[in-house]
């Protein structure tokens, strides 16, 4: 790979890493890194400092040496709009932003900041960042109660349209990085495609979204790439988020020239001595086409879409309902019997939890179509 006067942007997924030292990039996958002239991450979840300031047990933590991990293999740009951004409040956040004062970190501060759009200047070409996340405890939602609290863009909030159509005035390429989407999805929802598109409509060049935790396909639309979940570019796997396609990313790298972008998907793994590298085996390949052309079939894809809400909605129901102190009553055995009593006894109101899972774009959609489907209604 050799250096063009094109502008070579790369962008990855999900960045979580506990022990960067034992991390690293493969040689085929940090030439291609090198000699980009952007490299683009989403680093979720924050530095541990400050207290814990979760909706549940659940949160996740990066090692003190993961910046500098980053900034070693030369990305320049970090995206801080995730769910997991505020796991450790204000104070875990500001901390995170600032280990990444001097490069590009986008997506998080007070209103304004949060909100705004960051520039790149590339060999004479300006690009525009804007990175946000769904409605999660991080994320600054209301401009009545949250104008002065520090946290992260809402992908949803009224306001994103016309800051991507006023952006797309002042750049050459603007790209938007959603956090959002159903976990261990193989599929996006509908509701996500229509945003995403909007979002192009709105002006955005590219939509590159992270947070389902395993890669999605991508489709072009009006001509602009549309990626709807990148997956875990490197990302230790914990043993309660199980899943078969973890380690798998697709990476993308766009190449921006007088008269031409090219996009190319580059699917990337971490395989078990800890390397990050370029993924050409064949079932990886097959797996990412099919996810591809899913999304060229309407009739396909919502039988798919549907599969996976029906398989998902009791997990989120069950959220939903431990948040109000209550339990789904849907025991297969006596054993499933007995540990729902055990855990009923256990529960007590949550109304932090609660309202996150009535809050949440993605949880509130599929428990919707999951009942949808379930009452065999078509209203």
């Amino acid at each position: 790979m050799e250096r063009s006067n094109g502008i070579k942007i790369f962008i990855a997924g999900d960045f979580c890493v506990y022990h960067p030292e034992r991390v690293s990039l493969g040689h085929e996958l940090k030439k291609i890194i090198n000699f980009s002239d952007v490299r683009v991450v989403n680093f979720e979840g924050p530095l541990q400092v400050g207290e814990k300031h979760t909706a549940g047990e659940f949160y996740l933590r990066q090692s003190h040496l993961s910046p500098e991990w980053l900034l070693n293999n030369g990305f320049n740009v970090i995206g801080l709009a995730n769910n997991h951004a505020f796991d450790f409040g204000e104070e875990g956040l500001k901390a995170t932003k600032k280990a990444f004062e001097d490069v590009l970190a986008i997506g998080c501060g007070k209103w304004s900041e949060a909100y705004g759009v960051k520039y790149l200047k590339v060999k004479n070409k300006t690009i525009g960042f804007f990175s946000a996340s769904s409605a999660d405890l991080a994320t600054l939602k209301d401009r009545w109660t949250d104008d002065g609290k520090y946290g992260c863009a809402w992908i949803n909030h009224i306001s994103v349209s016309s800051i991507i159509s006023e952006a797309k005035g002042t750049c050459d390429y603007l790209i938007v990085l959603p956090h959002a989407g159903v976990e261990y999805m193989d599929v996006p929802l509908p509701e996500w495609r229509d945003i995403y598109k909007s979002l192009i409509d709105a002006g955005a060049d590219a939509v590159m979204a992270s947070h389902p935790h395993v890669p999605q396909g991508f489709e072009m639309y009006a001509g602009k790439p549309i990626f709807y979940s990148l997956g875990n570019f490197a990302f230790e796997k914990d043993d309660r988020c199980a899943s078969l396609h973890w380690y798998n990313s697709v990476a993308v790298l766009i190449e921006i020239t007088e008269n031409d972008v090219q996009v190319q998907p580059i699917l990337t793994y971490l395989n078990e001595d800890h390397i990050v590298e370029v993924d050409a085996r064949v079932e990886s390949v097959r797996h990412f086409r099919h996810l591809c052309n899913i999304l060229t079939d309407d009739s396909d894809y919502m039988e798919e879409v549907n599969r996976f809400v029906l398989s998902l909605y009791p997990k989120y129901e069950n959220w939903l309902l431990s948040g109000y102190g209550a339990v789904g009553m849907y025991p297969k055995s006596l054993r499933q019997m007995y540990r729902i009593f055990a855990g009923f006894l256990k529960l007590k109101v949550n109304r932090r939890l609660f309202l996150h899972q009535l809050r949440e774009e993605s949880t509130r959609w599929l428990m919707i179509r999951a009942n949808k489907l379930l009452s065999k209604t078509k209203l």
